[in-house]
Protein backbone atom coordinates (compact mmCIF):
# COMPACT_ATOMS: atom_id res chain seq x y z
CA UNK A 1 0.00 0.00 0.00
CA UNK A 2 2.78 2.77 0.35
CA UNK A 3 3.82 2.71 -3.04
CA UNK A 4 0.22 3.29 -4.19
CA UNK A 5 0.39 7.14 -4.92
CA UNK A 6 -3.01 9.14 -5.52
CA UNK A 7 -3.52 8.75 -9.64
CA UNK A 8 -1.47 5.11 -9.81
CA UNK A 9 -3.74 2.79 -11.98
CA UNK A 10 -4.68 -0.47 -9.89
CA UNK A 11 -6.16 -3.50 -11.03
CA UNK A 12 -9.20 -4.28 -8.49
CA UNK A 13 -11.99 -6.98 -8.86
CA UNK A 14 -15.52 -5.83 -7.97
CA UNK A 15 -18.31 -7.67 -5.87
CA UNK A 16 -21.91 -6.24 -5.29
CA UNK A 17 -23.86 -7.62 -2.05
CA UNK A 18 -27.04 -8.72 -3.29
CA UNK A 19 -28.75 -7.55 0.25
CA UNK A 20 -27.50 -4.34 0.78
CA UNK A 21 -26.17 -3.51 -2.91
CA UNK A 22 -22.84 -2.70 -0.77
CA UNK A 23 -19.89 -2.60 -3.58
CA UNK A 24 -16.79 -3.77 -2.46
CA UNK A 25 -13.18 -3.70 -4.57
CA UNK A 26 -10.79 -5.82 -3.54
CA UNK A 27 -6.46 -5.77 -4.67
CA UNK A 28 -5.48 -9.27 -3.71
CA UNK A 29 -8.86 -10.67 -5.64
CA UNK A 30 -7.88 -9.24 -8.63
CA UNK A 31 -4.44 -10.44 -8.31
CA UNK A 32 -5.04 -13.56 -7.48
CA UNK A 33 -7.16 -13.62 -10.77
CA UNK A 34 -4.26 -12.86 -12.52
CA UNK A 35 -2.33 -15.08 -11.37
CA UNK A 36 -4.84 -18.04 -12.24
CA UNK A 37 -4.85 -17.03 -15.50
CA UNK A 38 -1.04 -16.79 -15.92
CA UNK A 39 -1.11 -20.35 -14.63
CA UNK A 40 -3.81 -21.37 -17.28
CA UNK A 41 -2.30 -19.24 -19.70
CA UNK A 42 1.19 -21.98 -19.29
CA UNK A 43 -0.86 -25.62 -19.71
CA UNK A 44 0.70 -26.73 -22.63
CA UNK A 45 3.91 -25.12 -22.20
CA UNK A 46 7.56 -25.77 -20.79
CA UNK A 47 6.62 -23.60 -17.68
CA UNK A 48 7.13 -24.66 -13.90
CA UNK A 49 5.59 -23.21 -10.66
CA UNK A 50 7.04 -23.71 -7.31
CA UNK A 51 4.34 -24.82 -5.18
CA UNK A 52 3.48 -26.05 -1.47
CA UNK A 53 1.74 -29.25 -0.93
CA UNK A 54 -1.36 -28.21 1.42
CA UNK A 55 -3.12 -31.44 1.90
CA UNK A 56 -3.75 -35.14 0.77
CA UNK A 57 -7.48 -35.79 -0.93
CA UNK A 58 -9.16 -38.37 -2.60
CA UNK A 59 -6.97 -39.04 -5.39
CA UNK A 60 -3.76 -36.95 -5.37
CA UNK A 61 -2.89 -33.24 -3.64
CA UNK A 62 -4.38 -30.04 -3.11
CA UNK A 63 -1.44 -27.57 -3.80
CA UNK A 64 -1.18 -24.13 -4.04
CA UNK A 65 1.02 -21.85 -6.59
CA UNK A 66 1.18 -18.49 -4.78
CA UNK A 67 -1.99 -18.62 -2.98
CA UNK A 68 -3.75 -20.36 -5.79
CA UNK A 69 -5.43 -23.72 -5.03
CA UNK A 70 -4.31 -26.38 -7.80
CA UNK A 71 -4.72 -30.27 -7.86
CA UNK A 72 -1.97 -32.65 -7.98
CA UNK A 73 -3.00 -36.44 -8.81
CA UNK A 74 -1.32 -38.78 -6.80
CA UNK A 75 -0.38 -40.87 -10.74
CA UNK A 76 1.48 -37.70 -11.56
CA UNK A 77 3.17 -36.77 -8.22
CA UNK A 78 6.27 -38.74 -8.89
CA UNK A 79 8.01 -40.43 -11.47
CA UNK A 80 6.86 -43.36 -9.98
CA UNK A 81 4.32 -44.59 -7.75
CA UNK A 82 4.94 -42.95 -3.96
CA UNK A 83 5.73 -45.24 -1.44
CA UNK A 84 4.55 -43.24 1.00
CA UNK A 85 1.89 -40.48 -0.22
CA UNK A 86 1.83 -38.59 3.23
CA UNK A 87 5.43 -37.63 2.36
CA UNK A 88 4.95 -34.67 0.14
CA UNK A 89 2.57 -33.37 2.58
CA UNK A 90 3.99 -29.83 3.57
CA UNK A 91 6.56 -30.29 0.82
CA UNK A 92 7.66 -27.00 -1.45
CA UNK A 93 7.77 -29.25 -4.76
CA UNK A 94 7.64 -27.87 -9.19
CA UNK A 95 4.86 -28.80 -10.73
CA UNK A 96 3.36 -27.61 -14.45
CA UNK A 97 -0.23 -27.18 -15.08
CA UNK A 98 -1.28 -29.84 -17.51
CA UNK A 99 -4.47 -28.78 -18.03
CA UNK A 100 -8.14 -27.49 -16.21
CA UNK A 101 -10.71 -29.90 -14.44
CA UNK A 102 -14.13 -28.66 -15.24
CA UNK A 103 -15.20 -31.45 -13.38
CA UNK A 104 -13.61 -30.14 -10.30
CA UNK A 105 -13.09 -26.72 -11.29
CA UNK A 106 -9.45 -26.70 -10.57
CA UNK A 107 -6.14 -26.26 -12.43
CA UNK A 108 -4.44 -29.63 -12.66
CA UNK A 109 -0.44 -30.00 -11.97
CA UNK A 110 2.33 -32.55 -12.87
CA UNK A 111 4.97 -32.88 -10.88
CA UNK A 112 5.85 -35.90 -12.91
CA UNK A 113 6.03 -33.42 -16.20
CA UNK A 114 8.74 -31.13 -14.08
CA UNK A 115 10.85 -34.19 -13.38
CA UNK A 116 10.81 -35.44 -16.80
CA UNK A 117 12.60 -32.23 -17.84
CA UNK A 118 15.48 -33.03 -15.75
CA UNK A 119 16.30 -36.51 -17.56
CA UNK A 120 18.33 -35.37 -19.78
CA UNK A 121 20.91 -33.58 -17.68
CA UNK A 122 20.65 -36.14 -15.44
CA UNK A 123 21.60 -38.69 -17.36
CA UNK A 124 24.46 -37.04 -19.06
CA UNK A 125 25.60 -36.18 -15.30
CA UNK A 126 25.22 -40.20 -14.76
CA UNK A 127 27.49 -41.25 -17.91
CA UNK A 128 30.10 -38.92 -16.77
CA UNK A 129 29.79 -40.00 -13.01
CA UNK A 130 29.03 -44.20 -13.35
CA UNK A 131 31.91 -44.94 -10.85
CA UNK A 132 30.34 -43.09 -7.91
CA UNK A 133 28.26 -44.97 -5.31
CA UNK A 134 24.23 -44.00 -5.56
CA UNK A 135 21.64 -44.06 -2.45
CA UNK A 136 18.46 -44.24 -3.84
CA UNK A 137 14.99 -46.42 -2.99
CA UNK A 138 12.81 -48.97 -3.38
CA UNK A 139 9.91 -48.22 -5.31
CA UNK A 140 9.06 -52.38 -6.15
CA UNK A 141 10.13 -55.30 -7.15
CA UNK A 142 9.29 -58.47 -9.23
CA UNK A 143 11.03 -61.76 -10.26
CA UNK A 144 13.58 -60.75 -11.80
CA UNK A 145 14.94 -57.45 -9.81
CA UNK A 146 14.32 -54.31 -7.79
CA UNK A 147 13.22 -51.10 -9.12
CA UNK A 148 14.35 -48.36 -7.79
CA UNK A 149 14.27 -44.24 -7.98
CA UNK A 150 17.26 -42.12 -7.61
CA UNK A 151 18.86 -38.46 -8.38
CA UNK A 152 14.72 -37.36 -8.02
CA UNK A 153 13.68 -38.38 -11.14
CA UNK A 154 15.69 -41.55 -12.65
CA UNK A 155 14.30 -44.94 -12.55
CA UNK A 156 17.06 -48.26 -12.37
CA UNK A 157 16.72 -51.69 -12.59
CA UNK A 158 19.29 -53.80 -10.22
CA UNK A 159 18.86 -57.38 -11.06
CA UNK A 160 18.28 -59.99 -8.70
CA UNK A 161 21.63 -61.50 -9.54
CA UNK A 162 23.39 -58.15 -8.80
CA UNK A 163 22.15 -57.77 -5.29
CA UNK A 164 24.68 -58.16 -2.51
CA UNK A 165 24.27 -60.96 -0.38
CA UNK A 166 22.13 -59.52 2.66
CA UNK A 167 19.72 -57.61 -0.29
CA UNK A 168 19.42 -61.46 -2.20
CA UNK A 169 18.30 -62.59 1.38
CA UNK A 170 15.40 -60.25 1.51
CA UNK A 171 14.35 -60.22 -1.83
CA UNK A 172 14.52 -63.85 -1.94
CA UNK A 173 12.19 -63.77 1.14
CA UNK A 174 10.39 -61.27 0.04
CA UNK A 175 11.08 -58.58 2.33
CA UNK A 176 12.23 -55.76 0.18
CA UNK A 177 9.68 -53.21 0.49
CA UNK A 178 9.02 -49.99 -1.37
CA UNK A 179 10.63 -46.86 0.29
CA UNK A 180 13.68 -49.11 1.46
CA UNK A 181 17.04 -47.05 0.83
CA UNK A 182 19.52 -48.96 -1.10
CA UNK A 183 23.24 -48.32 -2.03
CA UNK A 184 24.43 -49.00 -5.75
CA UNK A 185 26.79 -48.24 -8.90
CA UNK A 186 25.55 -48.25 -12.36
CA UNK A 187 26.32 -50.80 -14.26
CA UNK A 188 25.04 -49.99 -17.66
CA UNK A 189 22.58 -47.11 -18.96
CA UNK A 190 20.25 -49.00 -21.18
CA UNK A 191 17.64 -46.02 -22.10
CA UNK A 192 18.04 -42.71 -21.91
Amino acid sequence: LNSIEVGSKIKIKLTVNDKTNEIKASINDALDISKTNDILDSIGKPTAFKAKVVSLVNGGYIVKIDGIEAFMPGSIAGMNKLWDFESLIGQDIIVMPVTFSMERQTIVVSRRAYLETLLPLAVTDLRENKSLEYNGYVTGSNKIGIFIEFNECITGLIMSSDLSKEWKDKFDTGKVKPGDTISFKIKEIIND
